[in-house]
């Protein structure tokens, strides 16, 4: 596994979502749903081999107290605007660019949704954060164990086999 973090920028942020749909989409219009579905679970699985080999970004606990808001903020801006588009294809559009439009919809909804369970994640890593901030935040210990680890006199007392 890398420890190398991904820097996302700006022309990424359109980029990857037409990354993702062109080729979907592509799949249910020259194979139908069937080839269209198969894209789309490789798609994803692609998706979420990269995000496990990319691991999580250990420079968000260092940001300050008020930044996280900002940055959600931001993140929040693409599924609005992939929601609008959508909204304009869907109302504007007739045939199949109609069909496209409530499926951009859909997935500016995934989006939000996804986004959403992020922000809690980063809000309990916050929370965690100010509770014990000498805790490593890999949930390993020192020694690289899982245990928590005992403070007092009951941690330097010998442990029965």
């Amino acid at each position: 596994m890398s420890n190398r973090q991904q820097q996302l920028q700006p022309w990424m942020l359109f980029a990857l979502p037409a990354g993702i749909a062109v080729p979907i989409i592509a799949g249910i219009l020259l194979g139908g749903p069937v080839v269209g579905f198969v894209v789309a679970v490789l798609l994803a699985l692609v998706i979420v081999v990269g995000a496990v080999r990319m691991g999580p970004d250990r420079r968000r606990a260092a940001s300050g107290a008020h930044e996280w808001r900002r940055a959600a903020a931001v993140r929040f801006v693409v599924p609005v605007a992939l929601a609008v588009v959508g909204a304009v294809l869907a109302a504007v559009a007739d045939g199949t660019l109609r069909i496209v439009g409530w499926g951009v919809i859909a997935i500016a909804v995934t989006v939000a949704i996804s986004l959403v369970f992020l922000e809690v994640g980063y809000s309990e890593d916050r929370a965690r954060a100010r509770e014990d901030p000498r805790q490593p935040r890999n949930g390993t210990g020192a020694d690289g164990s899982t245990e928590p680890r005992e403070r007092g006199p009951a941690a330097e007392r010998p442990r029965p086999h």
